[in-house]
């Protein structure tokens, strides 16, 4: 399969992850501090490129990464390359994760971070994703690309619920990781898209 590079400027057709640009200083800290126990559930629609076929899912939320996590992150990529961002990702603990309605998770997310928008907010999220049995047996390209890589935007519905719509790039590089900036290269050609995000609940203050 061919592999198309994807530079997201805050826009999901372009793919370099832009965040919270218009963003006080002092809401950018707040809204990467993990100390604020947030636990947060969305559901969500998959829409898969390929098959055709769209499943329900749901998105669970724990915790969300600091300042000092992104950068000691994108500290061990600069200086070691991607394979040690991927086994020190193994290492982290899950902040949350995204299964398909009825079974175990799909991906296991080590990193996630919220920003807020001019209409609400976004958030991102980074998993060292699974590789399935014969991608490893067979040594695929698609093992060059062990990153999923989730991004939600959400504003408040008529009911106070966030709602919203979403993407999942299934199979990516990480070439890029700061506070504002996710620089990816993906393997499909398009992200598996989340359509009807809705929040079901959150116990964020």
């Amino acid at each position: 399969m061919r592999v198309k590079s994807i530079i997201i400027l805050c826009l999901l057709s372009t793919f370099v992850l832009c965040v919270g640009t218009q963003a006080s200083s002092s809401d950018t800290n707040k809204s990467l501090n993990s100390s604020d126990g947030a636990k947060e559930t969305f559901s969500a629609l998959a829409d898969l490129p390929v098959s055709e076929q769209t499943r329900n899912v749901t998105i669970i939320i724990n915790d969300y990464s600091t300042d000092q996590d992104l950068q000691r992150l994108q500290n061990i990529l600069t200086d070691s390359g991607p394979d040690a961002l991927l086994k020190t990702l193994g290492k982290m603990k899950s902040l949350g994760r995204i299964e398909r309605v009825g079974t175990v998770s799909f991906y296991d997310f080590r990193i996630i971070i919220s920003k807020p928008t001019a209409e609400g907010r976004q958030i991102y999220a980074v998993a060292d994703r699974p590789m399935k049995f014969w991608e490893e047996y067979y040594d695929t390209q698609s093992t060059e690309y062990p990153f999923g890589v989730m991004e939600l935007n959400l504003k408040k519905g008529k009911d106070g619920k966030e709602e919203g719509t979403g993407s999942l790039v299934y199979a990516a590089k990480i070439k890029g990781l700061t506070g504002d900036k996710f620089k990816l290269e993906n393997y499909t050609f398009a992200p598996i898209q989340l359509l009807g995000v809705r929040q079901l609940g959150s116990s964020r203050h």
